[in-house]
């Protein structure tokens, strides 16, 4: 039995008919007949008398119909109580991540974590790669959304999920010679200047550049990174998704020779005890698939 069996049989009682009360419900007479036939046989009793004109209740029918709105109900003032329950949450979510990787993605999940819970307070902090791990041991981050670069084999209270994986493409100003190309070979950028946003010190963990010859200038932010592209003064390499932000004047092109990948994670304490942020997971996850 389940909600469907109990409204198409209310819906016979009060139209007196299994054509009508299947143009009620938008489905077709079959379907009305086979359902209640179904509804009887869990019951193992006859509800319905069915002439060729007119459907009748029997004994048992009519005890079961008041049964059945007082079911019905019940499980829509549930519902009614779920959803409220869900609305009321006051809670806060505390979020930092690194870069736009999830320039795309990160606004709709979150526009559809707020529809489900419009009280829902949201903290957001952009920061560098080691502040937010730092910060999210101390507690002041529920959860960070950043790549890996080596760090997280030293985090053992950690727990993270790769959101996606984004393909590495050139950037360049629209006057710089690879403007326009197709794609290009590494042998053809050596000796470049590559603007990079990395940390410094996370940069020399890395292995070599795969540029040769390329003088490499480490930047804080994804503003700076694209001023210095834009100038002319550098090109940089990166994730085509965190690249997107910021490209009016500036083309992207795909390093042929180049199959990397910058692995995008959401991370969290493996204590966290929010439920909010499971929920905010489940989003993320559904977001990557579609």
């Amino acid at each position: 039995m389940d909600a469907r069996q109990l409204k198409y049989f209310l819906a016979v009682v009060k139209t007196g008919s299994f054509s009508k009360a299947a143009e009620e419900q938008f489905i077709t007479q079959t379907t009305m007949s086979y359902h209640i036939s179904l509804l009887e046989e869990e019951l193992g009793v006859r509800l319905l008398e069915r002439t060729n004109r007119q459907v009748h209740l029997t004994p048992a029918g009519v005890k079961y119909r008041e049964k059945a709105k007082r079911i019905l109900e019940l499980m829509e003032e549930a519902k009614e109580l779920a959803v409220q329950t869900q609305n009321d949450y006051e809670g806060v979510l505390n979020i930092g991540y690194f870069g736009h990787s999830l320039y795309e993605r990160l606004p709709e999940a979150l526009k559809r974590l707020l529809k489900e819970y419009p009280r829902l307070r949201l903290r957001v902090h952009q920061g560098k790669q080691t502040e937010l791990i730092e910060g999210l041991e101390k507690n002041d981050f529920d959860c960070i959304l950043c790549t890996d670069y080596g760090l997280f084999s030293q985090t053992p209270w950690m727990k993270k999920m790769c959101l996606y994986a984004d393909p590495m493409c050139l950037l360049v100003s629209e006057d710089h010679w690879a403007a326009g190309r197709e794609s290009v070979k590494l042998e053809e950028l050596a000796g470049e200047r590559f603007a990079l946003m990395v940390e410094k010190d996370l940069w020399e963990r890395e292995e070599t550049f795969p540029v040769k010859r390329a003088e490499i200038q480490c930047v804080s932010s994804h503003d700076d990174l694209i001023l210095l592209v834009r100038s002319g003064y550098a090109v940089t390499m990166g994730a085509s998704q965190a690249l997107k932000t910021g490209l009016e004047g500036l083309c992207q092109v795909p390093v042929e020779d180049y199959r990397q990948y910058d692995n995008n994670y959401i991370c969290w304490k493996k204590e966290n005890p929010k439920e909010i942020l499971q929920r905010f997971m489940e989003i993320l996850n559904c977001t990557k698939n579609g």
